[in-house]
């Protein structure tokens, strides 16, 4: 807080001794500060509008590169194993499905599991 006060206690008195100068010179003499004080507020107002006038252009070819990027982005389509699979390619097996032929000789152990594609579900 007191940074604050003493910078604008200095402005303020600086103000104050600019502005007194400014009134104890001739008529020429202030004429002459004001056409230098309204030249640079000129040169700074042309200034701005330029860097306007930059940052519309960035702006712009911003603008410009995203859409050209969102463009090819759509045209290229990425393939994954993920994308190529359909719904109707996944196999589901249910229990008609499978056939289950057990022999009656247990000493063999053997179990005999027939997939019949061709039943509808």
């Amino acid at each position: 807080m007191a940074k604050k006060g003493l910078f604008l206690g200095l402005l303020i008195a600086g103000a104050g001794i600019a502005y007194s100068k400014y009134r104890s010179l001739d008529e020429d003499g202030q004429r002459a500060v004001r056409e230098d004080i309204l030249d640079k507020a000129d040169i700074v107002r042309d200034r701005a509008v330029d860097y306007a006038f930059y940052a519309n252009d960035v702006l712009d070819d911003l603008k410009d590169a995203w859409n050209d990027h969102k463009a090819n982005s759509s045209d290229t389509e990425t393939y994954s194993d993920e994308e190529d699979t359909e719904e109707n390619d996944d196999i589901v097996l249910s229990s008609d499905d499978l056939i289950q032929d057990q022999t009656g000789n247990d000493d063999e152990g053997t179990e005999t599991v027939t997939f019949n594609p061709n039943t509808d579900k």
